[in-house]
């Protein structure tokens, strides 16, 4: 004869088993969330967990020694360097990196900023238009839906530019 507590051990384990299978099925599918947006619109967020993935470990390979590894930015981000040119911005929601269309954060990450702005380097010819698309993605994943929407209302499109 089993103890109580074994079978209750057992059974417990299995209902958070058959919880966590069925919750990770959930992320791993396509889907995405309706956001609803500052003029009353609704915009179904696009969630392609196969891509953010991909963009978080290009992020984390090629972003993350200056933007950090939650995409929180440099410390007085805000603050000019003795330079004159900005720290990296925080790329999480909390900055100002929804204030750019898609094609601008697209140029950013290809050929860098302007000297007098930053020291972002280009990536051209070491990210692919695909990986640089799968960044913007992993990045923009981390935001609120409130800053989403107010980049969506911006911006006008949520979807990646082909």
């Amino acid at each position: 004869m089993r103890p109580v507590t074994s079978t209750l051990t057992i059974r417990a384990t299995t209902i958070l088993s058959l919880g966590l299978s069925l919750w990770l099925v959930g992320c791993g599918k396509n889907t995405g969330h309706n956001v609803p947006t500052l003029t009353g619109a609704s915009v179904k967020r696009s969630v392609n967990s196969a891509q953010i993935d991909a963009g978080h470990t290009i992020y984390m390979q090629h972003c993350a020694v200056c933007h950090g590894p939650g995409a929180q930015g440099a410390p007085n981000w805000q603050r000019r360097r003795p330079d004159g040119g900005l720290p990296p911005p925080p790329l999480n929601g909390s900055g100002h990196a929804w204030h750019h269309d898609r094609l601008t954060l697209k140029y950013q990450i290809r050929f860098g900023s302007n000297p007098n702005q930053g020291n972002m380097p280009a990536f051209n010819g070491k990210l692919s238009n695909a990986d640089i698309e799968a960044v913007i993605a992993y990045f923009q994943s981390l935001w609120p839906d409130e800053i989403y929407a107010k980049w969506y209302d911006a911006h006008g499109s949520a979807l990646p530019s082909r």
